[in-house]
């Protein structure tokens, strides 16, 4: 098969790629550090209340989104041909019109009954400040997000990365002030309020700017634009309404009913702990997959949709595999000594997630597949499997509390991208590479095996026992057969640091 026709976006995307990947880690830190002062400064009762309402903003966000902020990215390539700067002005302000319409209730809703939200919530004597605070969280995510995923569509991973950045530095010195201050939850939450109000301000700037490049045209929007906008809508807000109930937001809510509120901070620890490391690993990709396969879809080019989907994947499988492998043994040892010994419980709550987390992420690229390919019957079923979170939650954590939470989320994420795998591999011929899948996995569990006797040893033998697995790994790759020559020759299309380096190497 040619690495011709992949390498025609080629640049673009690995520009995007390099971008993110060198800017990630300085929010993966500041994401980290945060997260372990908050966990040592707030009491557990207090860090689960301040979860508690962040998932629960983030909850009520993604319900009012009915799935416009995802469809985005779907529609302003083919609205900026069409109409230019003016249709794209005209697209957001009506775009803006109908989100505030569909907050306006849930802001009511709180304003007239703010102590049956308080009680549910168990927010406490300062319920209705915290109420306002979740409103607007929800208010200020509705505009950034937008905008964020317009910024996406051009590949503009530089200034996400550095608006992510900005963000990422305000809000966890705020939020980490706040708490050290002793101003509590109130002052936690009010933090990151404004550090949203900053983020949106931002993004309004950058978009803007943006927007004022693109050139005017004198034409109209496209045919039945807002017809075919509410189908994509819908079928993305089914996609997102389903994906929230196997997010902590939901199980939380469930935990919190069955007075198990300190069980959430369990839950959220061992999630966030799982998140950081996944979304470090991720990073080169954030924001490329729907752009790429959109524009290539749009121009009919089958062939490079399935080059581009077996370089991804490879691409997941090299770097989620060992590091998998690498977080199941460390976790029992990293959570206690990052968040504490009270957050000892979260450890094997995180092994769980990292099993069902990391496998979905392996399999997720064929459900944004089948979006852009508008195969609307295949990705309701994949949304419908994973409802069986919600039984799972009910049945799961009366008895076994965080841990049957972690299970019921994990599970059913799992289980619908293994369907829309298998789905789009059958009408589309796409190939999961399982070779390529056997050769990591047995360079990472067999590379794990000094990892594994020095688990319990002092840190120092944990350290090297690390060090070395990293090692081990990359030779019993290489000597596995490592990548094969497809690859290979993609590779060199990609503009990546080193690269003459990892390609003699792989």
């Amino acid at each position: 098969m040619s690495s011709a026709p992949f390498a025609s976006l080629a640049h673009r995307v690995s520009s995007a790629m390099l971008w993110n990947s060198a800017l990630f880690p300085v929010k993966f830190a500041l994401a980290l550090g945060s997260g372990m002062i908050l966990t040592r400064v707030l009491s557990k009762h207090d860090y689960a209340q301040y979860s508690l309402i962040l998932y629960t903003a983030a909850l009520i966000g993604t319900y009012v989104d009915l799935g416009m902020e995802r469809s985005v990215a779907r529609f302003t390539p083919e609205i900026e041909q069409s109409a230019g700067r003016q249709g794209l002005e005209k697209f957001f302000a009506q775009l803006f019109g109908i989100k505030l319409l569909v907050i306006l209730p849930i802001i009511a809703a709180f304003a007239l009954a703010p102590d049956f939200f308080t009680r549910v919530l168990a927010l406490g004597a300062d319920g209705e400040i915290l109420l306002a605070g979740i409103a607007a969280l929800v208010i200020l995510g509705a505009v950034s997000d937008v905008f964020i995923q317009f910024l996406y569509t051009h590949f503009k991973q530089i200034a996400t990365n550095l608006l992510d950045i900005v963000a990422s530095l305000v809000q966890p010195l705020l939020v980490v002030g706040a708490a050290l201050a002793s101003m509590g939850v109130v002052g936690v939450v009010s933090a990151m309020v404004f550090s949203s109000a900053l983020l949106d301000a931002l993004a309004t700037w950058r978009a803007r700017a943006l927007v004022h490049q693109i050139p005017r045209r004198d034409g109209a929007l496209p045919h039945r634009l807002w017809a075919r906008f509410a189908h994509i809508s819908a079928l993305n807000f089914v996609i997102t309404a389903t994906v929230a109930l196997g997010e902590p937001g939901f199980a939380a809510l469930v935990l919190t009913g069955t007075k198990q509120l300190t069980a959430v901070a369990v839950l959220a620890v061992g999630f966030r702990f799982v998140q950081y490391f996944l979304r470090f690993l991720v990073a080169p990709l954030t924001g490329i997959q729907t752009p790429l396969f959109t524009r290539l879809y749009a121009e009919n080019k089958m062939e490079q949709v399935r080059e581009a989907y077996s370089t991804l994947t490879k691409f997941f499988v090299f770097t989620l595999v060992p590091c998998g492998v690498a977080m199941i043994l460390l976790s029992a040892r990293l959570i206690p000594f990052l968040f504490t010994e009270t957050y000892e419980q979260s450890a094997l709550v995180a092994m769980i997630l990292v099993f069902f987390l990391f496998g979905e992420t392996l399999t997720s690229i064929p459900q944004s597949m089948l979006i852009v390919f508008q195969e609307s019957r295949a990705v309701l079923w994949t949304r419908l499997l994973s409802l069986l979170t919600v039984p799972l939650l009910l049945v799961l954590v009366p008895p076994f509390g965080a841990l049957g939470a972690a299970l019921s989320l994990g599970a059913p994420r799992l289980l619908s991208r293994l369907f829309a795998t298998a789905y789009t591999a059958r009408h589309y011929a796409i190939r999961f590479p399982f070779a390529f899948l056997l050769r990591v996995s047995v360079a990472a569990f067999l590379a794990a095996v000094p990892m594994f006797f020095a688990r319990d040893l002092e840190w120092w033998w944990l350290t090297l026992a690390t060090i070395l697995f990293a090692i081990l790994f990359m030779i019993l790759f290489k000597l596995l057969g490592g990548f094969d020559a497809q690859e290979k020759e993609r590779l060199k299309a990609l503009k990546l640091p080193f690269r003459d380096a990892i390609l003699k190497w792989l």
